[in-house]
């Protein structure tokens, strides 16, 4: 991995196989088990969070969405988003095992999906260093300075399979898909030790 600063890095073709780490199957499982990913959906024009129904389990402690609504929405070309994805594959834990070594955060990775064209999150910032990495399919994206919004565009670029963006923390940011793709967000924490990736249960 490159040695990081504060500035934000676009890095070409940097891993083979992308979507070794999350495929369209991967991604219907998770809607099939909405406990564990925390799904979420954003609407393809407005770019806002649409309200999902929950409902309480017998078997969880808390209450999940419910997953054909879900699957309705991925299906009208709505943006998915799921989250707590590192602990979904051994080859997940691995990207964000080595994250965590270098740079001494906790990692996770956070899967953005549509089935077309649709809009992501609006121009924003977010707290945590960011990596996100195209999988498939392309997104137009512009990462500014620290200034923000009304400063000056440090990338402007579109990520293709393979290609990786480092975001530093409170970073302006915003995505532009434009046709049927998968990305992974990594946000890293410093805010709290590592996670043990030895003790958690593969799924």
């Amino acid at each position: 991995m490159e040695i990081l600063d504060n500035t934000p890095l676009l890095l070409r073709d940097y891993i083979d196989d992308a979507n070794l780490l999350v495929n369209w199957k991967d991604i219907e499982f998770c809607i099939n088990n909405p406990w564990q990913y925390n799904p979420s959906i954003i609407h393809k024009t407005l770019a806002t969070r649409i309200p999902l129904k929950y409902s309480n389990s017998f078997w969880f402690d808390k209450a999940i969405p419910d997953k054909q609504q879900v699957m309705d929405y991925v299906k009208q070309g709505h943006t998915l988003v799921l989250e707590n994805f590192s602990v979904h594959s051994i080859a997940t834990h691995a990207v964000c095992k080595k994250i965590e070594d270098i740079m001494n955060v906790t990692a996770d990775m956070h899967v953005h999906c549509s089935l077309g064209k649709s809009n992501s999150h609006p121009i924003h910032c977010v707290t945590e260093d960011n990596f996100i990495l195209q999988v498939s399919g392309e997104t137009a994206w512009k990462v500014y300075d620290k200034l923000g919004p009304t400063g000056s565009v440090v990338i402007d670029t579109i990520l293709r399979p393979g290609d990786m963006l480092f975001i530093p923390s409170n970073t302006y940011q915003a995505a532009d898909p434009f046709e049927k793709r998968i990305s992974i967000s990594i946000p890293c924490s410093k805010l709290s030790n590592p996670i043990d990736r030895r003790n958690l249960k593969l799924l």
